[in-house]
C-alpha cells in the first residue's frame, strides 16, 4: 500500500532551537547528513506575465524593528476551488484541515521549508495596499476562526490603508480572506520579531502553525525563497497571471557572518580528531558551504535557514551529532 498511497508519517520531537526540523526540508537535510546523502531543493521557476507590481500595490513597513523583512507576490486571474488530491493528502497526513487551493498551498509551503505565509483577497485590501504598523488603541479585528479580538498597541498588524487585515505571524483577518470569489491573491512572507510574536499570541490566547515557528525566530533569508516557492505553486494549481517582480522590503539584512573552524578547536572541545575531508562532508550534507583554509582549516558559511549557529563551537557541536 505505501507505493501507491505514500502512506508514512515521521513524527517528530523538535527542539525549541531548530525551528528548522520544523519542516521537510530541515529535516532532508539531518537525514543527508546520517545517510552521506544529497538534499535535491525543489526547482522554482514560473512566468512573469502580468504587469510590474509596483503599478498594482504598494507596502509600507511602519515598525521595522518588529518587521525587519516584508516580501510580497501579486498572481491575478486565479481560480479558487478544491486542491488537488495530492495536495490535499499531503496536508491531512500532517493533521492539517485543506480549505481552497490558495490556502492549501501557503500550507503546504510553511510544512516544506519552515516559513509561514498568509494570502489576502487583494480586492478586499483598501487603497490596495499593505501597511505593516503597530495596532492603535481601540481597535480589534474578526480573524479567520470567527472571533473577534481586541488589539492593544503592543502588537503588530497587518493593515491596508483604513484598518486591520492580519495579526502579524499569528492569523489573518476575516475581513480579507480567500474565497471562492478571489480572483487575485497578495502573498505575504515575512520576517517578524520572535518575543513581540510570542507575547501576541499568548496574550489573545492563540497558538498557530505561524506562531509556533516565528516565536522560535527565523532567519530573514527564508522569506523570498519560501514565497517564491509558493507563487509557483498556486500558479500550479490555480492558474492565474504573475505579476512582474515582487515587493521586498528589507531593512536588516541577514548578517550571519562566515565561521572559521579550526582542526584545533575541534580536537580541543570533542577530544578526538577528524579528517577535514570528513567535517566538510558533514558539514555539506547538512546545508553549509566550507572553503579549505590553509592546510586544517574551513571557513564556514551558514545556510540561510539555520537560525541556531552563530559561533565556531556550534560546527564542532553539528559535527559531534
Amino acid at each position: 500500500l505505501n507505493e501507491y498511497l505514500s502512506d508514512q508519517v515521521i513524527d517528530l520531537v523538535v527542539t525549541p532551537n531548530r525551528p528548522d526540523c520544523l519542516s521537510v526540508l530541515g529535516v532532508a537535510y539531518e537525514v543527508a547528513a546520517v545517510s552521506r546523502s544529497k538534499v535535491h531543493l525543489p526547482e522554482i521557476a514560473y512566468p512573469e506575465d502580468g504587469e510590474q507590481i509596483e503599478k498594482l500595490t504598494t507596502v509600507e513597513v511602519v515598525d521595522s524593528e518588529l518587521c525587519p523583512r516584508y516580501t510580497t507576490g501579486l498572481i491575478k486571474d486565479v481560480s479558487v476551488g478544491p486542491s488537488p488530491e495530492w495536495l490535499q493528502d499531503r496536508l491531512l497526513k500532517t493533521g492539517m484541515r485543506p480549505i481552497n487551493n490558495i490556502v492549501d498551498v501557503t500550507n503546504y509551503v510553511m510544512l516544506e521549508y519552515g516559513q509561514p505565509l498568509h494570502a489576502f483577497d487583494f480586492d478586499s485590501l483598501s487603497g490596495g495596499k499593505i501597511v505593516v504598523r503597530k495596532a492603535r488603541s481601540g481597535e480589534a479585528i474578526e480573524t479567520l476562526d470567527g472571533v473577534r479580538r481586541e488589539l492593544t498597541p503592543s502588537m503588530l498588524v497587518i493593515a491596508d490603508d483604513l484598518q486591520p487585515v492580519g495579526i502579524a505571524g499569528v492569523i489573518g483577518g476575516k475581513n480579507s480572506e480567500i474565497s471562492e470569489k478571489t480572483t487575485t491573491v497578495l502573498l505575504e512572507s515575512a520576517s517578524f520579531h520572535p518575543a513581540n510574536n510570542r507575547r501576541t499570541a499568548q496574550s489573545l490566547g492563540l497558538r498557530t502553525d505561524a506562531t509556533i515557528r516565528f516565536e522560535k525566530g527565523l532567519r530573514p533569508g527564508l522569506p523570498e525563497v519560501a514565497l517564491r516557492r509558493a507563487i509557483q505553486l498556486i500558479h500550479h494549481v490555480a492558474g492565474g497571471t504573475i505579476s512582474r517582480g515582487i515587493f521586498d522590503i528589507n531593512t536588516i539584512k541577514d548578517t550571519a557572518p562566515d565561521l572559521m573552524l579550526t582542526h584545533s578547536r575541534i580536537k580541543m572541545v570533542l577530544g578526538v580528531e577528524y579528517p577535514r575531508s570528513r567535517v566538510k562532508e558533514t558539514l555539506s550534507s547538512l546545508g553549509f558551504v566550507c572553503n579549505d583554509e590553509g592546510s586544517h582549516d574551513l571557513s564556514v558559511t551558514i545556510p540561510y535557514w539555520r537560525s541556531d549557529i552563530s559561533i565556531e563551537d556550534d560546527l564542532i557541536e553539528e559535527i559531534a551529532r
